[in-house]
């Protein structure tokens, strides 16, 4: 589903946090840094995977995300495979049909 899965939080206003999947970096930092040889078959593949996740949150979730940048997407490494997953959900909305 390609969204950055939270596990729980707590939201006291002495001491609020969120509980989220760990992940490595944001494809941000990659592109700034370099960190990650980025050919074309991986962007293509970061480009079908953001779509899934804003798919979903639509079709799904009946959610717009409305913030959708390169900071917004996080990324992990595991055996040479990078995944891509949509967070930060701050300014979403419903949508009222």
């Amino acid at each position: 589903m390609n969204l950055v899965e939270c596990y729980g939080g707590c939201t006291k206003k002495d001491n609020p946090f969120i509980v989220l999947e760990l992940m490595q970096a944001n494809i941000s930092d990659i592109l700034r840094h370099k960190s990650i040889a980025l050919d074309l078959g991986i962007k293509l593949r970061v480009a079908l995977e953001v779509a899934h996740g804003m798919a979903y949150l639509h079709n799904h979730c009946n959610l717009i995300h409305r913030d959708l940048k390169s900071l917004n997407l996080l990324c992990s490494v595991k055996d040479d495979v990078l995944t891509v997953k949509i967070c930060d959900f701050g300014v979403s909305r419903v949508v009222d049909r």
